[in-house]
């Protein structure tokens, strides 16, 4: 039952075998059992030391309070670790961090202290994680994106930023994510959408934006990429990108609409009745101040 429809999936939270494209979960890694129908989940299976403050499972490591990512690599040895999860301790994210791990698949960096992760473009922190696919750095400090903040994710596909205090996106912050389709950018302090703001995340199929006070929408924020999912709260974003299969579920006021409102009828007679009525106040407004000035 473990192995049935496992190629319709997309292997969230579980390990893809890549001989025939079947998903195991974490548990069936180094087992003893080859679940692949190569063996590869068995491959590398020596990784025996586990950190203080972390456990190990398989090809696990889960740690909490651990201030330096590199300590959990005492023997600077490259270990088989697909999955990784540091939680309340990463104050910050250094070049070589990542260097002994360059097979992980998912990267939990959630529940932090990390207020940057890119902002020198000659020292990416992530060069070494072309495997990974999931990238979790949801609540944490982050306030900026750097140019090329992501580069060597190559294989990314779900990128969390939400819960931040990101109030800027530099262009070509997301160069190169071509293969991301989820990016969360939910509950953080961006007010302006830029026009370059998406750059280079071209297969982007679910956009996440609630809890963001949006002010300034430029016209061309979404030109180049084809949204199934807008998440968010803003009518007008949803108005900004109106296509064939959209999913949008902000909220529709029965005074908004986002059609020409001279266009519709119901709202011509609206403005009509207005533009009348504010006309024969200001007639009897000024009739009655020539009657007074006329008496004095």
């Amino acid at each position: 039952a473990d192995e049935h429809d496992c190629e319709s999936l997309i292997c969230q939270d579980m390990v893809k075998c890549k001989s025939d494209g079947r998903c195991i979960h974490w548990t069936d890694v180094c087992d003893g059992i080859k679940h692949c129908q190569d063996g590869e989940d068995e491959f590398m299976c020596e990784f025996n030391n586990c950190y203080e403050n972390c456990s190990c499972f398989s090809m696990a490591i889960k740690c909490h309070g651990v201030k330096q990512i590199l300590n959990i690599f005492p023997s600077r040895k490259t270990i088989p670790v697909k999955f990784l999860e540091l939680s309340n301790g990463i104050e910050k994210i250094q070049e070589t961090d990542f260097t002994y791990a360059p097979h992980v698949l998912l990267l939990n960096l959630s529940f932090n202290f990390i207020a940057e992760i890119c902002s020198r473009v000659d020292k990416p922190v992530f060069k070494t994680l072309n495997s990974n696919t999931v990238l979790d750095v949801s609540h944490n400090l982050i306030t900026k994106l750097f140019r090329k903040c992501f580069q060597g994710l190559v294989s990314l596909k779900f990128l969390a930023l939400s819960s931040n205090r990101i109030n800027s996106i530099e262009k070509n912050s997301l160069l190169n994510l071509d293969k991301v389709n989820t990016l969360n950018l939910a509950f953080n302090d961006i007010t302006i959408l830029k026009n370059d703001m998406l750059h280079g995340i071209l297969n982007l199929e679910s956009l996440f934006l609630e809890g963001n006070d949006i002010k300034i929408i430029e016209p061309s924020v979404f030109l180049d990429i084809q949204i199934k999912y807008l998440g968010t709260s803003n009518f007008r974003l949803c108005c900004m990108y109106r296509k064939p299969g959209l999913t949008c579920p902000a909220t529709w006021h029965w005074l908004s609409s986002c059609d020409d409102l001279l266009s519709n009828v119901s709202m011509r007679i609206i403005i009509w009745i207005v533009a009348f009525l504010s006309l024969v106040c200001n007639c009897i407004c000024f009739i009655l101040k020539f009657l007074k000035k006329g008496k004095n």
